[in-house]
């Protein structure tokens, strides 16, 4: 198991460290990820988990249960929605669930030269992380690793919400304001692009970031639902997901 994560928040960056010797987690807040070069050395084992923004994440239907077949299917669909070409992002997959002649994967894609913008403090220092994830998912596989589930939290300046199903991100939206208006605006077609999409989201589990608590009563109201406050994962559930 890695011993350091770097993840997105409000303020800039979380740098979670394993306290070894008793089984727990220090947490360091930091503005931005020069920060972190000064704190890492080059035996450290680190995940970078990289915001929403930065990444393009998708749910597909394939008609293929062969996982061999899966990247090139995906890459052309992915191809499809890029405003560029498919050779300048990298993308990975999970597979949400199969049945007898069709899958439903998330695949989640990120812009080579926006990737290497976001790490290259350090990168630039020599170092290199194991994994580049996404925190959406690291979010939702430590709450929610089985069944739907809706997330928002913050990320910079802006609210996140998230679609996942069985700990796997399914569609995701990044809004400017948190206000009633705007919130019941976005939420609603959140729900809705999720349910065109063939998600069922009627009954997600919805799990609000304690940075977000004053928002409680109304996503409650919004969705019918009361939401589960979360707080930062100490330490976030491993991902197959891996965009280096």
């Amino acid at each position: 198991m890695p011993t350091i994560f770097i993840i997105p928040t409000a303020h800039g960056w979380n740098f979670i460290r394993s306290a070894e010797q008793n089984g727990s987690w220090k947490v360091r807040k930091l503005q931005t990820l020069d920060e972190a070069v000064p704190l890492l050395s080059a035996a450290d084992d680190f995940i970078l988990g990289l915001p929403v923004s930065a990444v393009l994440a998708h749910r597909f239907r394939l008609p293929s249960v062969d996982p061999a077949e899966f990247p090139e299917m995906i890459r052309i669909q992915i191809e499809k929605l890029l405003p560029f070409g498919a050779e300048e992002v990298t993308t990975d997959f999970e597979v949400i669930e199969q049945a007898e002649s069709e899958s439903v994967v998330s695949a989640v894609a990120v812009r080579n030269e926006q990737l290497a913008e976001i790490a290259a403090p350090l990168l630039n220092r020599g170092f290199i992380p194991r994994q580049v994830t996404v925190y959406a998912e690291q979010r939702a596989s430590t709450y929610a690793p089985k069944g739907n589930a809706l997330l928002i939290y913050p990320e910079g300046e802006t609210l996140v919400s998230v679609v996942t199903e069985n700990g796997k991100l399914s569609l995701a939206r990044v809004f400017e304001s948190g206000n009633g208006d705007q919130l019941h605006l976005e939420l609603s077609q959140l729900r809705l692009s999720a349910e065109l999409l063939g998600i069922n989201a009627s009954a997600p589990s919805v799990l609000l970031d304690e940075s977000c608590h004053e928002l409680r009563d109304s996503v409650q109201e919004i969705l019918a639902a009361p939401p589960e406050i979360v707080g930062i994962e100490l330490p976030p559930a491993s991902v197959k997901l891996n965009l280096l």
